[in-house]
C-alpha cells in the first residue's frame, strides 16, 4: 500500500501444523534450525556403514563421538527393506544417546530413471521408508542427493521424491549436497537446506571453502539455510593428503563466519580409518565444542 492505495497483491499460503514431539523446525531469518525445542548448528559427520551391507554403522562410532560435542551422524545406506530392523537398532542407540541422524533415503539409480514405472518404484521404497522412520526420536533430516549435478540427476525427479517426503512428513527438513553454488539453483524446489562439500586440501587453500558458502548463503538467503561439509579425508583420488588440524579449523570456521548454520565433514571412518590424523579429527570436536 501506498497512501491508502493498492500498488501490488501477492497470495500466500500458510500451512500450520500442530506440534509434534520429535519435530525439527527451519527459522528462515537466522537460517537456524529448532531441535527439541531449542536453537541448533547441526555438528557431526558422514560415515559408512560396515562392510557386509547390512546398513550398520560402525557400533560404538555414536557413542565415541556423542561426548566429544558432535550431535549429528550420516551413514550412507541402501534403505534396502530386508535390513530395516538393522537401521532401526542403530536409530534406537543414537536416540538414546542424543545424537541426532541426518537420515539418508538415496535410492540407487532412482535419478537415470526415465522409465515411468522405474521412478514410482523407487519413489515407493523412499516412502515405506519414511513412513517406517518419520515418528523416530532421532531423525534430523532426509538426505536425498549426493551431488546430483555431477550425476546428472533430474531436477524434475527430485522435486518429486521432495514433495512427497513433505507430504508424508513435514516435521523433518530434506538436503542435497552440491559441489558449487551455480547448480544448486536448478535443484532450489527439491529441497530445504542446501549443503556444499568443498574439498580444496591441497589442491586449494581453505579459504576456497569460505567463498563457496558465502556464495550460497548469498543466493539462498532467507530462503533455505546453508550446511558446509568440510572435508576431513585425504590420500587418495586427488588429494594427494589430509587436511591439518590448522586447515580443518580454517574451513570450520570460514564456513561458519560466512553462513553456514550446520557443519557435517566428510568422513569419520573410525577409529582412524578417516581422517587418520588424532589430531585432526581432535581439532574438528573442538570446533564442534565451540561452536555450540
Amino acid at each position: 500500500l501506498r497512501g491508502g492505495r493498492a500498488l501490488a497483491t501477492r497470495e500466500v499460503k500458510i500451512k500450520r501444523l500442530p506440534p509434534r514431539a520429535n519435530q525439527v523446525r527451519v527459522d528462515r531469518l537466522t537460517g537456524g534450525v529448532e531441535v527439541d525445542g531449542l536453537p541448533q548448528i547441526p555438528f557431526g559427520f558422514y560415515c559408512y556403514t560396515n562392510h557386509t551391507g547390512d546398513d550398520h554403522p560402525q557400533p560404538e562410532l555414536a557413542a565415541q563421538e556423542v561426548v566429544r560435542g558432535f550431535t549429528m551422524m550420516s551413514p550412507y545406506q541402501s534403505c534396502a527393506p530386508e535390513h530395516r530392523a538393522r537401521r532401526k537398532a542403530y536409530l534406537d542407540r543414537c536416540a538414546r544417546l542424543g545424537m541426532r541422524v541426518h537420515y539418508n533415503v538415496i535410492v540407487p539409480a532412482r535419478h537415470a530413471a526415465t522409465d515411468p514405472k522405474q521412478v514410482e518404484a523407487n519413489l515407493s521404497q523412499i516412502e515405506d521408508e519414511i513412513r517406517a522412520f518419520r515418528d523416530h526420536p532421532a531423525i534430523l533430516g532426509y538426505y536425498i542427493s549426493d551431488e546430483p549435478e555431477l550425476r546428472r540427476e533430474s531436477p524434475e525427479v527430485l522435486e518429486r521424491i521432495y514433495l512427497r517426503i513433505r507430504e508424508l512428513d513435514p516435521y523433518h527438513p530434506v538436503t542435497i549436497v552440491f559441489i558449487s553454488p551455480p547448480p544448486a539453483q536448478r535443484y532450489a524446489k527439491a529441497l530445504d537446506i542446501v549443503m556444499c562439500d568443498p574439498y580444496p586440501i591441497p589442491n586449494r587453500g581453505p579459504a576456497y571453502a569460505g567463498d563457496l558458502i558465502g556464495r550460497l548463503n548469498s543466493a539462498f538467503q532467507l530462503r533455505n539455510p546453508v550446511w558446509i561439509v568440510p572435508q576431513a579425508f585425504g590420500g587418495n583420488e586427488h588429494w594427494a593428503r589430509e587436511p591439518t588440524r590448522q586447515e580443518e579449523r580454517l574451513m570450520t570456521y570460514l564456513g561458519v563466519m560466512q553462513g553456514a548454520t550446520g557443519v557435517q565433514y566428510f568422513i569419520r571412518d573410525g577409529m582412524n580409518g578417516f581422517p587418520k590424523s588424532a589430531a585432526a579429527w581432535a581439532e574438528c570436536a573442538l570446533c564442534a565444542v565451540e561452536v555450540a
